[in-house]
């Protein structure tokens, strides 16, 4: 008597793998499958979360409660410092220079792509010196030599954004001040907000005393336009001259005390053309452009002192983040980056030779960072490089995919890889033991993951219209699963004259049971309960597996040799 067959504890495919190899718990094939429970379970439901438009969307972003999209490759990071929590300020690159925006910017659903939808992510400084004027009738003796510079700042929601100094003045002959003299300051320039992107509210005059021990630029009271006006650190945008005079009705001296010494040197704005927007660690945030990293201050987000680059010999495809590390994905190698301020990072290639094939195909989780590389789907993190699809694909069946078009997102623990303008993808487990194909019915072209309800949606094309799409949203969705189980041998020719599914299957969630023998169709039924049912007494083979199509939950699969099993 031929034992019964019984199939659970279901698990994906293994491509690599001959079929009369592979443990019968491993499908043949699969489709719209989820294996995290043992039981087959039909993706979940995936609803229109908002209609676009007709033309190409790539990106999506939910900020606050409204959804940012555009056409191209956007990296978007939500800025430490906000204004209030229902409130939020959006960094982005990819777009141009790279830029911020919130709700006031952007109260409804939309693409940014006006200056009324956003302004520049840091701010350029001025670049022409101060002139100094002097006032006064000195007495001769020389007090000291003065410089100044002057900055930008941007305020928004009571966020204040400063730029580093303008040139300086020049100091020594020429600039002595004497006991009687007070000075005027002029040659500000206003920058334009559509040709900068920088809406600059206030200027503030730093003043440098030669000579005196220790001197440092510090920050002024000055007084706008005229001498008799009131003294002020913040001077309005659009005044042409600034007083330093003491006395405002009687001017015969510089003005004192001085405020704080300037803390915005190096606070450049991050280059034009920086992408790959990363949020790391301390604070600071990373980009990059060609062989060159760009850090962020760890306090100020805005800031990117030009000296805290770090320069690498190979383009820099993406850029994830493991624990404490920065892992930096080139064209060739990849290299870890550790340190805890901008100014003291380290960089370090690392001995594997897998260089990125896609700037969105890198994804950081919690075992280390995946990108795609022309061997496999390739995992790195401070200690270790694998490739985890090394026991699923042979290198050909690998490259027949087209890692090159690969975006990869980590999703309730599972690496979910999508095909770029492709319906199709495929999960995997971080242990790389089987995978998943699936199709999502829309042409996939981005994502993004909600990380205040774990939620992930992807933009999906269909019939010419683009639209932002739930996955997976859980309960019985338009997916059914099609599930072809691990093929079983007997060893002989024999029947199976019963089956069985345990499972949810009803009248309203039937599941249909496809029988195979020695490669052929032998039955075909639907069923909607977990009763016995009969299988046709003529059918004998030796090789036997089980297609079901459902999208009811199935526990198990069994072939029964007889009635009293």
């Amino acid at each position: 008597m031929v034992d019964d067959i019984k199939w659970n504890a279901f698990q994906g495919e293994i491509p690599k793998m001959a079929n009369r190899l592979r443990p019968q718990q491993y499908a043949q094939s699969s489709l719209n499958a989820d294996f995290r429970t043992g039981n087959l379970v039909a993706l979940g439901k995936s609803g229109t979360t908002l209609t676009l438009s007709t033309t190409l969307m790539k990106t999506i972003y939910k900020m606050d409660s409204s959804w940012l999209y555009w056409p191209g490759d956007i990296d978007c990071v939500k800025a430490a410092v906000v204004p209030t929590a229902e409130k939020t300020l959006t960094f982005y690159t990819g777009d141009g220079y790279p830029k911020q925006t919130d709700k006031d910017f952007m109260n409804t659903s939309g693409t940014p792509d006006s200056t009324a939808d956003y302004e520049r992510l840091g701010v350029i400084a001025p670049t022409v010196a101060l002139t100094i004027n002097f006032h006064g009738t000195g007495t001769g003796e020389v007090i000291n030599s003065v410089g100044y510079v002057y900055t930008y700042v941007c305020e928004r929601n009571g966020i204040q954004h400063e730029s580093a100094p303008s040139p300086p003045t020049a100091v020594g002959e020429g600039t002595d001040v004497e006991v009687g003299q007070y000075v005027s300051l002029t040659g500000f320039v206003d920058p334009v907000f559509s040709s900068t992107g920088n809406d600059v509210d206030f200027y503030r005059v730093y003043r440098l005393a030669s000579g005196s021990t220790g001197a440092e630029y510090q920050l002024l009271s000055g007084r706008p336009a005229e001498y008799s006006a009131a003294a002020v650190t913040d001077i309005p945008d659009g005044t042409t001259t600034v007083f330093d005079n003491d006395d405002p009705t009687t001017p015969a001296a510089l003005n004192t005390p001085l405020g704080e010494v300037i803390a915005t040197d190096g606070f450049d704005p991050p280059p034009d053309d920086m992408i790959g927007l990363t949020e790391f660690k301390n604070g600071m945030l990373v980009g990059f452009r060609g062989k060159e990293l760009c850090v962020s201050d760890s306090q100020s987000q805005y800031a990117w002192d030009e000296n805290n680059r770090i320069r690498f010999d190979q383009d820099i495809v993406s850029v994830g983040v493991y624990g404490n590390s920065l892992i930096v994905a080139t064209d060739t190698f990849p290299y870890i980056v550790t340190g805890s301020e901008p100014g003291y990072l380290m960089a370090e290639i690392l001995p594997y030779e897998q260089g990125c094939l896609n700037k969105n195909g890198l994804v950081s989780t919690r075992m280390g960072v995946i990108f795609p590389t022309p061997d496999g789907l390739f995992l790195v993190n401070d200690h270790q490089g694998i490739n985890l699809t090394k026991n699923l694909y042979t290198k050909e069946q690998w490259q027949a995919l087209d890692p090159s078009t690969i975006t990869t997102a980590f999703y309730d623990d599972q690496i979910v890889c999508f095909q770029e303008n492709e319906e199709s993808g495929f999960i995997i487990d971080l242990d790389g033991k089987s995978v998943g194909p699936f199709d999502t019915l829309y042409d996939f072209s981005g994502y993004h993951i909600i990380s205040e309800d774990d939620t992930l949606h992807f933009v999906g094309e269909s019939g010419g219209t683009y639209y932002i799409r739930s996955w997976d949203d859980g309960g019985v969705g338009d997916l059914s699963f099609t599930y072809s189980t691990g093929l079983v041998t007997t060893g002989f020719d024999t029947n199976f004259p019963f089956g069985r599914i345990y499972g949810a299957q009803n009248a309203e969630l039937p599941c249909t049971f496809n029988l195979y023998g020695d490669g052929a169709l032998l039955y075909s039924v639907s069923i909607e309960d977990e009763n016995m049912f009969r299988l046709p007494a003529d059918t004998r083979a030796k090789d036997w597996y089980v297609e079901v199509v459902s999208k009811a939950v199935i526990e198990s699969i069994e072939l029964i040799s007889t009635r009293g099993q």
